[in-house]
């Protein structure tokens, strides 16, 4: 797992406000990640930061109970 400064995460449910707030709780829990673009509706949202692990990104989804696929 190469750390990154951005990825893209797709196919997540993004269907309300408390979706995109778990987002933002996703972001807290992952090292280097400082921003996200996740909005109410949206089939995809870019995670920025510095020097993060992609797979952090995942498995806090996870631990939201969310799915999704980085590119």
């Amino acid at each position: 797992d190469t750390a990154a400064d951005s990825v893209t995460v797709s196919d997540v449910h993004l269907c309300c406000g408390k979706c995109v707030r778990a987002i933002d709780a996703v972001v807290e829990a992952v090292d280097g990640a400082e921003s996200h673009t996740a909005e109410n509706k949206a089939s995809s949202f870019t995670v920025t930061g510095k020097g993060f692990q992609p797979s952090a990104i995942l498995a806090a989804l996870r631990a939201e109970g969310m799915n999704g696929t980085v590119k």
